[in-house]
């Protein structure tokens, strides 16, 4: 019988969600006006972070990427400055993932497409997603 190597075996940790998960909401604007009894879209950004555990045990680990799936709306609701911020911001969430993680982008309107597969987030399949955005 073949017995893992128990040194080279994945390490799982206790990671607290509640305690090491920051969520924000940042608005586009300083300032807005808004109407009473009509239906607003505030445009902003939001963010999710979770905090790194470092594990000292084994100097070999590596940290663990993300699969990252954006499903875009491309209806007609979202032309003009919309769907431009929506491109902006697929640019810079490229920049900002690191070599372990993956990355896919489906559109849909009234069916959806999958514009590129999941593929992790190396330099040229960085340019290849950011020519398809």
């Amino acid at each position: 019988m073949i017995q893992p190597n128990k040194d080279n075996l994945k390490q799982t940790v206790k990671y607290d969600l509640n305690v090491n998960l920051q969520f924000e909401i940042k608005p586009l604007y300083k300032k807005v006006k808004l109407f009473p009894n009509i239906a607003q879209y505030l445009p902003g950004i939001v963010s999710i972070k979770a905090q790194d555990k470092i594990i000292t045990q084994n100097s070999e680990n590596q940290r663990v990427g993300v699969d990252l799936i954006c499903l875009i709306d491309i209806s007609g609701s979202m032309d003009g400055q919309k769907i431009t911020m929506v491109k902006q911001t697929q640019s810079l969430l490229l920049d900002l993932l690191s070599d372990y993680c993956r990355y896919q982008l489906i559109t849909f309107e009234s069916s959806t497409q999958r514009l590129t597969p999941l593929k992790r987030v190396k330099y040229a399949n960085t340019q290849y997603c950011k020519q398809i955005i």
